[in-house]
């Protein structure tokens, strides 16, 4: 495990490392609906296999990275965060609630890493000049790394 891959799985745990809680009935304000809502969204749990899915698609962004695809190597000037692989996790755990789930799977992530890792590539002159969209480097980072 790099040193960036451990720091980046240190900053999910921290951030998404809460322990779980039994389900309560909804309250009636609306401060009390959004505290549970809250609260229910962290609680699918998640495997730290599919955490490291989840960096590596966010180090695979990254034009230097062993995971990088050939058109991220080609055309990223600089790629996702951290906060990215927080963002994949998030996401992941409220994709894995709308199927019904109580754990994240890589389907979930896959699901998610589009809308979560888009904006989030910063194209050098040469994928501007090529028009290379960044739907197309994330379709081709989510083909290359294995879950």
């Amino acid at each position: 495990m790099t040193r960036a891959h451990s720091c980046a799985f240190a900053l999910i745990v921290a951030t998404f490392g809460l322990p779980s809680s039994p389900i309560t009935p909804w309250g009636t304000s609306a401060a009390q609906a959004q505290t549970q809502a809250q609260t229910e969204i962290l609680r699918p749990e998640i495997a730290k296999p599919v955490q490291s899915y989840a960096i590596r698609l966010t180090l695979g962004t990254h034009p230097d990275s062993p995971h990088a695809g050939a058109m991220a190597k080609r055309y990223v000037r600089y790629g996702a965060s951290p906060r990215a692989s927080q963002a994949l996790v998030l996401a992941g755990k409220i994709h894995a609630l709308t199927r019904g789930q109580a754990f994240v799977s890589p389907d979930d992530i896959r699901a998610v890493a589009l809308p979560a890792l888009r904006h989030r590539i910063l194209l050098n002159f040469e994928g501007e000049a090529d028009e290379v969209s960044t739907d197309a480097i994330v379709q081709e980072l989510l083909a290359g790394v294995a879950p």
